[in-house]
């Protein structure tokens, strides 16, 4: 599962050149807009799956889906 969330990361990091940090919001000003990390946790097995920047603390304001 980790080595296909880093694929999804590597393949789709150049996406974040398409974002922008929302600098009016105080707590989201100062956030690397470079960064790109996902975590995801298998409920009924408790495993934890992570990749990317995810060890960062920012806030996840919005996705949109396009």
């Amino acid at each position: 599962m980790e080595n296909m969330l880093d694929r999804l990361i590597e393949e789709n990091k150049y996406l974040v050149q398409y974002g922008k940090v929302a600098d009016y919001i105080p707590a989201l000003s100062n956030a690397n807009p470079n960064d790109i990390g996902i975590c995801i946790m298998d409920i009924k097995g408790g495993n934890i799956y992570c990749s990317g920047d995810y060890t960062k603390k920012n806030l996840l304001f919005k996705v949109y889906p396009r």
